[in-house]
């Protein structure tokens, strides 16, 4: 796996990134709605620069969510049809894995990084993960959308054992001001970082899947995209 894609549209911020020859390029785009317009000319102008033709590509890494559904579903999009021109397999990773890659090295062994994603609503996307001793950082509390509520009291069960780092704009929601622990409200999930995390943690070895069973991890409806996947199938 040397040369990678990566997208990341699961927010209103949109990113590429492409790993060629050992070096990472990347962009972004922070205009809300314009992930459909902005994807396509973004990947072609990054390969441009970085002097790369898209039929050197090992694989193109693919955040899933959780997150916006119209972006989720953009991204899906435009990384299938790469995928199948290219011939080539996605590594599906979820956004909020990540949302803390940037961060795992700021966290000793043992603390817990709790990314937060603003599900609107009044709700939050959210799970935890604990740094191990091998420096890597494995979820110890699966993906939810849930009430800030409950991610409130999951710190105060917690917090005491243990130190927290809270990542990602999920924490701006009022409800969660009064917890006092260290908190990074600006982090967004970014392609860059989604290499990173799928070369730290050797994810093309475990994540990697056929562009045509690729699924949104979309955690309000996945009654509903349960019910799209059978009328697919049928």
């Amino acid at each position: 796996m040397n040369n990678l894609l990566a997208i990341e549209s699961s927010t209103e911020v949109c990113s590429v990134a492409l790993l060629a020859d050992g070096n990472t390029h990347s962009e972004f785009s922070d205009s809300p709605r314009s992930h459909a317009d902005w994807l396509l000319p973004a990947i072609d102008s990054l390969m441009n620069k970085a002097g790369c033709q898209k039929s050197v590509l090992d694989a193109i890494v693919l955040s899933i969510g959780p997150g916006s559904f119209t972006g989720i579903r953009i991204g899906i999009g435009v990384a299938q049809g790469l995928a199948y021109a290219l011939s080539v397999p996605l590594v599906t990773v979820s956004s909020l894995e990540v949302l803390v890659q940037p961060y795992v090295e700021q966290v000793n062994s043992g603390d817990i990084l709790l990314p937060a994603l603003d599900a609107r609503m009044g709700e939050v996307y959210w799970s935890a993960m604990e740094k191990g001793n091998d420096g890597l950082v494995g979820e110890i509390s699966a993906a939810c959308v849930s009430h800030p509520q409950e991610l409130m009291d999951y710190v105060k069960d917690n917090e005491r054992s243990t130190t927290m780092m809270g990542v990602g704009h999920g924490w701006k929601l009022d409800d969660l001001n009064p917890l006092t622990i260290t908190k990074n409200t600006t982090a967004y999930p970014l392609a860059q970082s989604a290499i990173e995390l799928v070369l730290q943690k050797q994810l093309y070895k475990t994540r990697t899947i056929a562009p045509e069973k690729v699924e949104p991890l979309y955690l309000r409806n996945e009654i509903t995209w349960e019910k799209r996947k059978r009328i697919r199938q049928s």
